[in-house]
């Protein structure tokens, strides 16, 4: 199977797909990678095909915008504030560019970083998707959403308020995007227009319990989200 995956974003963003696509080729498919132009000689020596869709993730993320983002921490507002003026300069050419690596695919692997362009891409060649994420982003009672802390156990509703942070986190994300990702699709090779993402947002299961090998800490999450996301 022809797999194509577009991740952007920093290093911790982008490895863990670097990963997977090595066990994709280890069981015998045909892995793309769409990243950055800085990280292609880690996908290359994993064996995987590269394909540039966007330039320096270091010179992307050394500027006052993305200095911004990631300072935002849980402060949901001010970090989607930042993402949208980080991404809104690139989004024509990144919908085209993703466009164009999953052409051909067989299949394509959706990462939070390109969620919703590479939704569009894969709508626009009419390819079966999956979301990948490795961290807590899907509705789920057990797990609040990445963006928003944790409250302790002991407080009555505790499954309600972690399903109400995915929608919240959603709904955020969704309306900051949307005209952006409406914009770009016209822009680039006519993709897909967006209108709901709800109802396509997949219902968590219940996480493993967490090893006892394992250590946690202040800034760790069982799926590997830091807590100053």
């Amino acid at each position: 199977m022809r797999i194509t995956i577009p991740v952007t974003g920093s290093r911790g963003d982008v490895q863990p797909y670097l990963a997977l696509g090595k066990g994709f080729r280890a069981a015998g498919h045909e892995v793309r990678v769409a990243t950055h132009a800085d990280f292609a000689p880690d996908v290359l020596g994993l064996g995987c095909e590269f394909f540039g869709i966007a330039g320096s993730s270091r010179e992307l993320h050394s500027g006052e915008v993305a200095r911004r983002m990631t300072g935002a921490g849980r402060n949901l507002v001010a970090y989607v504030r930042e993402l949208v003026r980080l991404r809104e300069p690139l989004m024509a050419d990144l919908m085209a560019r993703c466009a164009a690596a999953c052409q051909d695919a067989e299949f394509v692997l959706l990462t939070p970083t390109t969620l919703l362009l590479g939704l569009s891409a894969a709508e626009k060649w009419d390819l079966p998707f999956c979301i990948a994420s490795f961290q807590p982003t899907a509705p789920s009672r057990h797990l609040a959403n990445c963006l928003f802390p944790e409250v302790p156990s002991w407080l009555p509703g505790r499954g309600t308020y972690n399903y109400l942070t995915h929608l919240v986190a959603g709904g955020f994300l969704w309306a900051f995007l949307r005209p952006h990702i409406n914009k770009a699709g016209v822009r680039s090779s006519d993709c897909h227009r967006s209108r709901s993402w709800g109802r396509r947002w997949p219902s968590s299961r219940r996480p493993r319990p967490w090893p006892a090998t394992a250590r946690a800490s202040s800034r760790g999450h069982p799926t590997g989200a830091p807590t100053s996301m």
